[in-house]
Parts: C-alpha cells; structure tokens; sequence
C-alpha cells in the first residue's frame, strides 16, 4: 500500500491516503461553511496555502497539494471551485496529526526539488549584476517546514516563499521583501533567507532583486521566534549596515 503522497498515481491511492474532515476539528463557522459546500460542490476540488480539499460521495478530504494530486484529480472529471480549505493557514486533523506533518514534509520537499531546479535555470537569465555570498554567509535559511513565531495577532509559522501557491512562479524568483531590520530573499539555490540590516535591502537592489509586497514576512526584532534552535542561530547572525 502506498504510504507516502510522493507515490500516489491513482485515484484509488489518493482516497486511502487522503484525510476525511471532521467537524470536531473545525470551528463552528468552518462547519458551516464546509456544510455549505458539501451537497453543491460534490466531485470538486479546492486547494490553498499548499493544501488540497476534494469532495467525494459528499465527504470532504484534505491533503498537502501536489501537482500531481491535483492532475489526478483532474483526470477523474473532478472540477475546481473556489471554497475553504480546511486546515489551510492553520491547525491539523488531530486524529491524524502525525500523518498529517508527514505529508506536509513530502509535499514541501517535491515543491521545493522542482523549484530549486528551474530557479537554477531561471537564474541564468536575470542577469543579476552582484554575488550575494556576503548575504547568505550572514543568513539562516527558513526550513521546509516554516519558523513557527509568536506575533502581534498570536502564533504563525513563516514558510519559505516557495511554499505560497497565490504568488506566481516568476513572482519568486530575484524577489526579496522586508520587515523593519528582518529582510528574507530567495537565492539560485531556491531556499528563502533571512538575513538582517538595511543594508541588505541596497546589496539585493544593486544586485537587480525587486521587492515581493504579497510575501508577508514578520519583524523579528519584535516577533519572537518560538524554535530555540532557529533563534538561537538568529541572534548569532550579524546585522548588515
């Protein structure tokens, strides 16, 4: 039996895989709003924020989004519509949580293979006029699985800029944005990095990045980093002037 998102070929492995929605891990207005569209939507698919929810028989599913998940679902007249998907910017199907994290570590992994992969090949032609190794040298880069961080509006986890499914593919690529001192950028390698300092904003503009106002990233000066290990390496990291 297929136990990993990365193997799924057919529908028949998608069903056994993906993850049924329960009300009990919902709000009442995600309840209800889901309730909406199950009778109406039956046979469709929706996904945001690297997550997929299809409804089969009226039962609605969540699973990380794949491309190939989505194609799969495609072939089997599945139409897309435009509806919440449960589980999207945050909490997790507590009867499945330790499934759950692992496809959404299978999922960001084959996103990030591709997207290293053609940034390396777009990279080529943006002529980018500066070697940034001062930046990443001074940088930590944002694991696959986010910065979990408490903020002004309560917890959040800041993803690499690959995980966003809204922004364009061409929309990351020499892209950068900043927040107060905290700048984050994505290299040829395809990672995000965050580095601190005004300075960083002029190295990245010299070097012909643009800004990207959609990725939201958070003021780490103010905003405490809830991961003692990533904390720890941001403190240590030096501020470019």
């Amino acid at each position: 039996m297929v136990k990993d998102i990365r193997d799924i070929k057919f529908f028949y492995e998608l069903i056994k895989l993906a993850i049924p929605v329960k009300e009990t891990d919902l709000s009442y207005e995600e309840q209800m709003r889901l309730n909406q569209v199950r009778g109406r939507y039956d046979h469709t698919y929706s996904f945001n924020c690297a997550k997929i929810c299809f409804i089969y028989e009226n039962t609605p599913y969540v699973i990380p989004y794949t491309e190939e998940i989505r194609d799969i679902l495609f072939h089997e007249k599945f139409k897309q519509r435009n509806y919440d998907v449960p589980f999207a910017e945050k909490g997790f199907p507590s009867s499945y949580q330790d499934s759950w994290s692992e496809y959404l570590k299978q999922s960001y992994m084959m996103y990030y293979l591709k997207f290293s992969e053609e940034t390396r090949q777009m990279y080529e032609g943006l002529r980018l006029t500066a070697d940034l190794n001062v930046l990443t040298g001074r940088a930590i880069v944002i694991p696959i699985d986010g910065i979990p961080y408490e903020g002004e509006n309560g917890f959040d986890r800041l993803y690499p800029l690959y995980f966003y499914h809204d922004i364009n593919f061409e929309e990351k690529i020499g892209r950068f944005n900043q927040n107060g001192d905290t700048v984050a950028f994505v290299y040829k390698d395809g990672n995000t990095y965050l580095c601190k300092g005004k300075g960083s904003v002029k190295k990245l503009e010299e070097a012909g990045y643009r800004r990207q106002e959609k990725f939201e990233i958070p003021n780490f000066n103010q905003d405490r980093i809830l991961d003692i290990q990533i904390m720890d390496l941001w403190r240590s990291i030096p501020e470019i002037r």
